[in-house]
């Protein structure tokens, strides 16, 4: 069964990826003449003996080197799409890039992707993946039927202890991920202050219904300087950016008052308010799990009700001023 990692050399990791990656393959059985890499790398043909230290680590017999001018997700993904050498399995680390790459990829090959996993093995016409879930206390098997299958390994698995510096290595070269014919723009990341330093927070659910309310809810937080997060429905819809999420795969917080909006309760979620001194919860189920552990739980429409909340709070600073 051929196999490829994909490797990123832009960042300085890339010994760690390869230990990691040599001490999986070696622990699920991948044979090393089975496995191909692609390397994406910044070194010019003047530098390109700096690869060297890259290949005596290789753990798979092939390998290719992409030389690119810079990293971005696109092209690596528009050159990956052209490469089809047969492999069944693409792998790789299960960091920021490697994530995105993996889920990214599996769409334009048509494939399977799995990110995270701790352990994978072929059975018959299927791949048999496990990964921790359930914030690390469960382990989970996965079975993936169809090919190619995708992904990511857990980046907190282990290092190989000692990796081979002897077997030969097939190398080739390529500089055709290119960034030309793409338009880059680069927008610097301010920081934000975090929203648990706060002593008031404003966290969202999926009763708010749309993007569109969310943004409303926002705009009026704003008005009286409230941070504003979301449980994991609201972030997965795309409403909230995905570091904003509260609940145990995301932020606990414990600020001294959160007011919640639109969420049920669930209990994964719960974790993440249950230290805040104060909860006041706005839904309009009376019955949903979150009313029992609010101190002040409001049943009417939460997007009506914050928002003469909110201008309420900024007439008493007006006032006060």
């Amino acid at each position: 069964m051929k196999y490829t990692l994909i490797i990123n050399n832009f960042y300085d990791n890339v010994r760690e990826q390869l230990l990691k990656l040599g001490h999986f393959l070696s622990e699920n059985n991948l044979k090393r003449d089975d496995g191909y890499a692609i390397v994406f790398h910044k070194y010019s043909a003047e530098n390109i003996q700096a690869l060297d230290s890259i290949t005596e680590l290789m753990p798979v017999f092939h390998v290719r080197y992409v030389y690119s001018n810079q990293y971005v997700p696109e092209i690596c993904l528009d050159y990956l799409t052209t490469q089809d050498n047969g492999s069944s399995l693409y792998l790789f680390i299960g960091d920021i890039w490697g994530n995105e790459l993996c889920a990214r990829l599996s769409v334009r090959l048509k494939g399977l992707c799995i990110t995270d996993i701790t352990s994978l093995c072929r059975k018959s016409n299927l791949f048999l993946a496990k990964k921790k879930i359930c914030s690390g206390h469960i382990l989970g098997s996965f079975e993936l039927t169809g090919e190619p299958c995708l992904v990511s390994i857990n980046k907190s698995y282990d290092e190989a202890a000692s990796p081979s510096h002897s077997e030969s290595v097939e190398v080739s070269y390529d500089r055709t991920a290119l960034s030309t014919g793409y338009e880059l723009q680069f927008t610097p990341v301010v920081k934000e202050e975090s929203f648990t330093d706060s002593p008031c927070i404003l966290v969202c659910g999926l009763g708010l219904s749309n993007k569109e309310h969310v943004l409303a809810v926002e705009n009026c937080a704003d008005e009286i300087n409230l941070p504003v997060a979301g449980s994991r429905p609201c972030v997965m819809n795309a409403w909230l950016p995905v570091d904003r999420l509260i609940g145990v795969s995301g932020t606990i917080l414990k600020n001294n008052l959160a007011i919640l909006l639109g969420v049920s309760g669930a209990p994964a979620f719960y974790t993440g308010v249950e230290k805040c001194k104060h909860i006041i919860s706005i839904n309009t189920d009376k019955d949903a799990p979150i009313t029992k552990k609010s101190d002040l739980a409001i049943c009417g429409d939460c997007t009506e009700i914050f928002t003469k909340f909110s201008k309420l709070v900024k007439e008493e600073y007006q006032h006060n001023e």
